[in-house]
Order: C-alpha cells, then sequence, then structure tokens
C-alpha cells in the first residue's frame, strides 16, 4: 500500500520522523557527533518499530477505516464475493454468426492489505480452481481513481478435458470507494492453455462484505 505515496515520500516521512525523535530523545543540542549518531540510531530503530506494528499488523486495516488515513489508503482488506465473466464460450465457439455471452463464474477473493505488502488468494464457488498473487502493484492515477495491478498463479485440481492444472494470469482492476460499499472492477487475462490457443480473458467484480 505504501506505493500509494511513493517511496521517495515514504523515505522523506521516515528521515523527518527520525530527525525530530533524535531532537526529542537528544540530552543536549551541542553533543558531539558520537552521540548525535547514537540518536540518530535509536530513533530509527524506534520509528522502523513503530512503522511494523501499525504497517504489519491487523492494526493497519483497522486505521485504513479511520480518517484521515482512509483519505490515503482505502480499506481493501477482507473479503469479497462477485463474479468473473470468462470469454471461454466464444473461443469454444469460434466463428458463430452471433458470438455467445461471456461466462459467468462466482467467486470470493480475501485481500491481505498491509503497509508494506498485499496479497489476493482467490477461490471460486464451485471450488472447481483457487488463486494466489505472485506480485501486486497499487497506484493513483493523476485522476484520483486507483488502480490495482497483479500476477497470480492458477491451481486446478482436477481440471475437464479442454484446461489444465496450473497456469498463470494478470488482471488490472479499478477500486472504487464512492459507493455505500468498496467495489473492484477490471479485467483479466490468462495463459491457460496457450499452446492450443485456448488463453482466456475476462471481466471481473467484487464488492467487499
Amino acid at each position: 500500500m505504501y506505493q500509494l505515496i511513493g517511496v521517495t515520500r515514504l523515505l522523506g516521512f521516515y528521515a523527518i520522523a527520525v530527525a525530530l525523535l533524535a531532537v526529542v530523545i537528544g540530552e543536549r543540542l551541542d553533543a558531539g557527533p558520537v552521540e548525535w549518531l547514537r540518536y540518530i540510531s535509536t530513533s530509527g530503530t524506534i520509528i522502523a518499530g513503530i512503522a511494523y506494528i501499525l504497517g504489519e499488523t491487523p492494526l493497519f486495516p483497522w486505521l485504513c477505516r479511520r480518517r484521515p488515513i482512509s483519505w490515503v489508503f482505502p480499506d481493501i482488506d477482507g473479503q469479497w464475493v462477485g463474479q468473473m465473466a470468462s470469454n471461454w464460450p466464444r473461443i469454444a465457439n469460434r466463428g458463430a454468426v452471433e458470438p455467445p455471452p461471456l461466462k459467468p463464474v462466482e467467486a470470493a477473493i480475501r485481500i491481505k492489505a498491509r503497509f508494506f505488502s498485499l496479497h489476493l488468494h482467490l477461490i471460486t464457488t464451485d471450488k472447481y480452481s483457487e488463486s494466489e498473487t505472485i506480485v501486486v502493484g497499487i497506484r493513483k492515477k493523476e485522476s484520483g481513481d486507483i488502480v490495482l495491478a497483479y500476477l497470480y498463479n492458477n491451481l486446478t485440481k482436477h481440471p475437464e478435458q479442454t484446461d489444465c492444472q496450473q497456469h498463470d494470469g494478470a488482471g488490472l482492476v479499478n477500486i472504487r470507494t464512492d459507493g455505500a460499499a468498496p467495489t473492484i472492477d477490471g479485467v483479466y487475462w490468462t495463459n491457460r492453455n496457450w499452446a492450443k490457443g485456448l488463453n482466456t480473458a475476462g471481466t471481473v467484480e467484487w464488492r467487499k462484505v
């Protein structure tokens, strides 16, 4: 989630916090270089510890539900439900005069959001397959919209004849917090059975429980 403010700002905030705390705990302003190095080292350790407690524990999503933190970091930690709509019917019926509609699949997704990390775990309602993210990125566009991009690995224990046990995929979705409940919507694509030309794509829509 720190990506929403950027590494440069994050380092700047850290340096300012360390410097201010060093002044507070310093015994005297005319201390020598060795003493100031000790103050700065102690301050850095304290600030890092506070950052870990606030950012890498359940305290972080709790803070994201409260202002002013929620203005910067959206409350996305928790359970989401919705569906994925795959273009598989159109792949299976190539050449059809009227392409069939997308195939909706109900799915639940668990998002673990911390200050320094993001993780998504998706399971389809029928338990046919599940996916876990490998890499996740989040950023805020100039318009103010928040975009989530991710790479994931999918496991299907008992695939259908035209399917495969494992594949990788990616998604690019928007996080919307202006409604009664946060929602996520966007697109995804996979390399599912790509050697046979059966790789799929589609849309996703989730709402926070």
